[in-house]
């Protein structure tokens, strides 16, 4: 099972950026609980679809996606067959969504809904 903490000791070696400090904050707060044991797979094209969806749908949904315009930035430079592993985790006040290429797992992004942003 990936636990918070073990996401945090992985995003901690992977080069900082705005996203992944802030998924590590979201990480650090007691009550974040991984959705899944095991990581989704996902290709690249997958990802990209479902994302630029959900990015889209903010226009009529008014939820606060952070890092998503990233994630996407990201995942359109890598080939479309490439396969990702997903990893949620859910709190009672945020939905946090991280991406990491499968081979050598390197972090490509996160989708990061906080509610508390939408204060």
């Amino acid at each position: 099972m990936m636990t918070s903490e073990a996401l945090r000791e992985r995003l901690k070696s992977s080069t900082p950026s705005p996203s992944s400090r802030k998924v590590l904050k979201l990480l650090s707060e007691d009550l974040t609980q991984p959705v899944s044991a095991v990581p989704a797979t996902v290709t690249v094209s997958e990802a990209l679809r479902l994302w630029r969806t959900r990015l889209k749908n903010t226009r009529y949904t008014d939820a606060p996606l952070k890092g998503v315009q990233d994630l996407l930035k990201h995942l359109e430079e890598l080939a479309p067959q490439r396969k990702l592993d997903q990893f949620g985790f859910v709190s009672p006040q945020a939905a946090v969504t991280v991406f990491f290429t499968r081979t050598d797992g390197a972090y490509v992004g996160s989708a990061i809904l906080d509610k508390r942003d939408s204060r």
